[in-house]
């Protein structure tokens, strides 16, 4: 299987995710995986979560991207390889799923 980059932000200002969840790594900022709907169902990680939106529930990251949080829960084959191709290339030594947070709305605003 592949693992390249996202596409730039000005080419590609929003994803939609499904089948997602939020990963806290051990540097401490929280990134989403999921299958990308508006590109063949690929697997998507996000640099770091900056806010978050509710509703609709939308995800804003550093890198200025702005993810539009679909159906969550259990990760896709695609996006559960990405994440650890992406854990592997970062050098991340441990993280824990922190999706629970963003799904009953505790992260409002303050990710």
């Amino acid at each position: 299987m592949a693992f390249w980059s996202s596409s730039p932000v000005p080419e590609s200002p929003t994803v939609a995710l499904s089948d997602w969840c939020v990963y806290q790594i051990h540097a401490g900022t929280q990134h989403l995986v999921g299958r990308n709907d508006d590109d063949n169902d690929y697997g998507h990680v996000s640099s770091a979560i900056e806010s978050v939106n509710y509703p609709p529930l939308h995800a804003h990251s550093r890198s200025g991207r702005i993810s539009e949080l679909r159906t969550p829960g259990g990760l896709h084959p695609d996006a559960s390889y990405t994440w650890y191709q992406w854990c592997l290339l970062n050098r991340v030594s441990w993280y824990v799923d922190v999706s629970s947070e963003y799904l009953c709305g505790a992260r409002h605003d303050d990710a």
